[in-house]
């Protein structure tokens, strides 16, 4: 058999195994948590975990 033609069911997920193997910058926050911005309609993203309403 082609090798081209076994490779090619796993070529559309190629790119999505190398980008999750990219190491993350360490000064990132582990976890991200939405919290409203000041208006119930706008979040954002905050590295601690929000105060329950």
């Amino acid at each position: 058999m082609n090798r081209a033609f076994l490779l090619a069911p796993i070529l559309p997920i190629l790119p999505l195994v190398v980008l999750a193997a990219c190491p993350s910058d360490p000064a990132n926050p582990a976890t991200l948590w939405l919290s409203s911005d000041q208006v119930e309609t706008k979040l954002k993203l905050i590295d601690h975990e929000p105060k329950p309403f």
